[in-house]
């Protein structure tokens, strides 16, 4: 929960996108969101240890989507 409520507030000031993600694998909607934007991202925070993000989602973030 400390995650999602500075994540959210860091994400508020900044302007922008909040994307939720499941432990062992990204919803098709996240996936989704990351194809059609994967040249909008200057950066990437993520909110969460490996115990609520799996390293394989983790990977994918990192390597990228597509």
């Amino acid at each position: 929960m400390p995650d999602a409520l500075g994540g959210g507030a860091a994400c508020g000031f900044w302007g922008s996108p909040i994307l939720l993600t499941q432990k062992s694998a990204m919803p098709p909607a996240t996936t989704a969101f990351f194809t059609a934007h994967d040249k909008d991202f200057g950066g990437l925070w993520v909110f969460g240890s490996e115990t609520v993000i799996g390293s394989g989602v983790m990977n994918t973030l990192v390597t990228g989507v597509n």
